[in-house]
């Protein structure tokens, strides 16, 4: 998922799943935050580098907890698919900016100043372990300088390692992200839940990017309704009846083998569909369908 892309960004600057992401991972699902109560901050703040010039950094997400006059927090989120050695850093950068504009805005009307609260999505199949802390950072720092120096922390959330539990605590459309990426690591195999999608562009589109899977780039291209309505069950269905279909007819005409079978069976392996329906997608019998996979020499 690159700095600069914009899927996850527009599933989760939704309330609804905004709170329920903080919610969930910091109040075990325990509704502090309300949708309600969460409006639109900037995702930009302006440093100073080692040349004297102003330049901008930009979080992933972030929102003000509270009302219009008074408010409770700031809260932010950054979203990572590989382990980022200088994350404590990069957040002690965009916090620090977030204080320094609270001495250059007047006070809100309650004359008190605001906790900034950011916490990292990380998307990774291999264990976030080091870096979570600015002591993490450094490579060498002696011992009697640790008393001095804050041990700033990122708060880095390992969503492919999340528990059962956990993840059935999410209300949101950000369940979907979440059983996603914990199936697949423990089991390789995604079965999703027949919940509604509230924001269905928003989830298919995330899931394309931060995964690859062509399966999710098909479905954010088909026809669907803008909100609601809508349960991965029944777009699966719907897209080896339509979407997969036309898609594979389309490949074979300009000689992408190739690439269907390793989309079709990437299907199979995951048991979303049998090799059977996979090789009907093709018009093959089971046995000219394994027998070609054989030759490109892909595994089911």
């Amino acid at each position: 998922m690159g700095q600069h892309d914009k899927s996850h960004k527009i599933l989760q600057a939704n309330n609804d799943v905004f709170a329920d992401i903080f919610n969930v991972l910091l109040f075990k699902g325990e509704e502090v935050i309300k949708e309600d109560s969460l409006f639109e901050a900037s995702a930009s703040s302006v440093f100073m580098d080692e040349k004297g010039k102003l330049r901008e950094q930009f979080r992933d997400v972030s929102k003000y907890w509270g009302n219009t006059e008074v408010r409770i927090a700031l809260c932010g989120i950054e979203n990572q698919t590989s382990i980022d050695p200088d994350m404590p850093l990069r957040l002690f950068s965009y916090d620090g900016s977030a204080y320094k504009q609270q001495l250059i805005d007047e006070p809100n009307k309650s004359g008190q100043r605001y906790p900034v609260i950011t916490i990292v999505l990380y998307f990774g199949s291999v264990p976030w372990e080091r870096y979570r802390t600015l002591y993490d950072t450094f490579a060498e720092f002696p011992e009697r300088l640790r008393p001095h120096v804050n041990n700033y922390k990122a708060n880095v959330y390992e969503i492919s390692f999340l528990s059962d539990k956990t993840v059935n605590l999410f209300n949101s459309d950000f369940r979907f992200i979440a059983e996603y990426f914990t199936q697949i690591h423990k089991k390789q195999e995604y079965k999703p839940s027949a919940r509604d999608i509230r924001h269905p562009y928003p989830v298919f589109n995330f899931l394309a990017k931060a995964t690859g899977e062509q399966f999710f780039e098909y479905a954010a291209k088909l026809p669907m309704p803008q909100t609601g309505g809508v349960k991965m069950t029944n777009i699966m269905d719907r897209l080896l009846n339509e979407g997969m279909e036309k898609g594979m007819e389309k490949g074979m005409e300009k000689g992408l083998l190739r690439g269907q079978f390793e989309t079709l069976i990437k299907l199979v392996n995951q048991n979303i569909i049998t090799v059977k329906q996979a090789a009907e997608q093709l018009g093959m019998s089971v046995a000219k369908f394994k027998s070609t996979a054989k030759k490109l020499a892909l595994t089911i």
